[in-house]
């Protein structure tokens, strides 16, 4: 059917579309785990966000949130990008069990149900 002149020039994307239908999880798989990542694997995101939001620092006097002090980090007096690091240093240390709780709740999350084609796919999307 591919040799047929109109179909011919059609025949790198409809491979691809057959290549790529391969690769997918059935309706149930995918809605199980969309499922699942709301509750889980986006819940994580969602208190990271929270702690880091509410974390600050106080470098060269002025109060600081995380992303501000990071900033600093490329600061030309080196004595400011040390506090700032410093200082980051120490506020992820005072957070770091609340990470720890929520990296260990995250663990439950279904990864054995993503076939290694669909990883594949998953990894080509983020890159």
């Amino acid at each position: 059917m591919l040799e047929h002149e109109n179909l011919s020039q059609l025949q790198f994307v409809l491979n691809e579309w057959r290549n790529q239908a391969k690769e997918q999880l059935s309706e149930d798989e995918e809605a199980l785990i969309s499922a699942l990542a709301v509750d889980g694997y986006h819940a994580w995101g969602q208190m990271y966000n929270t702690i880091v939001g509410r974390m600050t620092v106080k470098v060269n006097g002025e109060e600081l949130s995380v992303g501000q002090a990071n900033n600093l980090l490329s600061h030309e007096d080196p004595s400011i990008r040390k506090e700032a690091y410093e200082k980051l240093e120490a506020a992820w240390k005072e957070n770091d069990s609340l990470f720890a709780k929520n990296v260990k709740s995250f663990s439950w999350f279904p990864f054995k149900y993503l076939s290694e084609a669909r990883l594949e796919q998953c990894i080509k999307r983020a890159t």
